[in-house]
């Protein structure tokens, strides 16, 4: 992986929240695949739907806690071939939904939608293109950081785990502005955890991006 330009995140804290620009890389753009879906809650029942429900895939239902990489919080799903994916959570809550399209190429991800008993809503969910975010993290002397680190998106599947030369990929992230935490995954040298945001735009199929952490 090789990262022409730097776009670095400087966390000075022990948490900061920075922006960071993106960079067309490669890749053939965003689908063109549109579809219009819809959560509907009703209670504590969350349904997705699509004026052709034949085109959805799978709905997810995460706690807004929920480590993808550890795999731990609450998740439910559901996979309807040829319907309307429907789940029921355990209890009332906030919740995040992430909404698939059969094909794969099209999803979108929706945050804290508030699921109560006796309450009711609709909310517009339009999928859109998934991208693909690379990184590198590197030290504040910006030389590659050793050791293995989890970067996540919590509430959500999507998470990258730095490899050789201290890079990361999150896959099939669908485009659009995100916090992600920085954890490592055995005792390390650097900050325990750490967060900033960042933008993945379906345009621009491969996003980097330079991660500096300082050591504690």
């Amino acid at each position: 992986m090789s990262f022409p330009l730097r776009c670095t995140l400087l966390i000075t804290g022990a948490v900061l929240l920075l922006g960071c620009n993106q960079q067309t890389i490669s890749g053939n753009g965003g689908s063109s695949e549109t579809i219009n879906a819809r959560v509907i809650i009703d209670g504590t029942t969350l349904t997705a739907t699509a004026t052709d429900p034949a085109a959805l895939g799978t709905l997810e239902v995460f706690a807004r806690d929920y480590h993808p990489y550890e795999r731990t919080g609450y998740l439910i799903s559901s996979q309807i071939p040829g319907g309307a994916p429907s789940v029921t959570v355990e209890s009332e809550g906030v919740y995040n939904v992430h909404i698939t399209a059969a094909s794969g190429s099209v999803s979108c991800f929706l945050t804290d939608l508030t699921v109560r008993a006796d309450g009711s809503d609709t909310i517009p969910c339009p999928l859109v293109g998934i991208v693909r975010i690379d990184g590198m993290l590197v030290s504040d002397s910006l030389e590659p950081v050793t050791g293995n680190y989890a970067v996540s998106v919590f509430g959500s599947p999507f998470f990258g785990t730095t490899g050789e030369g201290s890079t990361f990929t999150i896959d099939n992230i669908p485009s659009g502005d995100y916090k992600v935490r920085v954890r490592p995954i055995a005792g390390q040298l650097f900050i325990t955890t750490a967060e900033y945001r960042i933008t993945a735009n379906a345009m621009q199929p491969v996003t980097q991006v330079w991660v500096t952490l300082p050591r504690q």
